[in-house]
């Protein structure tokens, strides 16, 4: 007895390629999981704004936050997502302008992070909230892509729309 081989078009092979990928229990699982609770507690130990959040090693069982608080001080803490009770590691370098930032934040990070991931599904490194040289807001994220790219993606903190991504291979 026989057995041929069935060559499938490129596209369904892509396609199930990308299944498996996606399927794959490494790049579906959200290594973000338990960031939220992470950065409630953070604004409860310094009431003010999250500007910058780190996942520890880009595997989710840490993370890094910087709070802007409402004097404009920068303050840093880590925590751990089963916990989700961040303590206070340090003081920032810096005062920041916590009445603009915060005036211009109109989109949730949360919100700007489900549409980074929409677009952009994969591992989350970073997300850096920072005011542009023209006066707008931008969160900028930092994403492994399940094809092994580092993609950087800039959102409109005022409408919650894509402005930029770039993508470069990892060595």
């Amino acid at each position: 007895m026989r057995i041929e081989a069935v060559r499938l078009p490129l596209i369904t092979r892509t396609a199930s390629l990308v299944m498996v990928l996606l399927a794959s229990p490494v790049l579906a699982s959200d290594n973000t999981e338990g960031l939220d609770d992470c950065l409630a507690s953070a604004r409860e130990l310094h009431e003010g704004l999250p500007v910058r959040w780190e996942v520890e090693n880009g595997s989710g069982h840490g993370f890094e936050i910087e709070v802007v608080a409402i004097d404009g001080r920068v303050w840093k803490s880590q925590c751990l997502p089963a916990s989700g009770k961040a303590s206070v590691v340090g003081r920032g370098i810096g005062i920041q302008d916590y009445a603009t930032m915060s005036a211009r934040a109109k989109v949730a990070e949360q919100d700007a992070r489900n549409t980074v991931r929409t677009y952009f599904p994969g591992r989350f490194i970073e997300m850096v909230f920072d005011l542009t040289w023209r006066g707008g807001a931008i969160y900028t994220y930092t994403v492994i892509t399940p094809d092994d790219r580092e993609t950087s993606v800039e959102v409109d903190a005022a409408s919650g729309r894509i402005l930029r991504s770039r993508s470069k291979a990892i060595d």
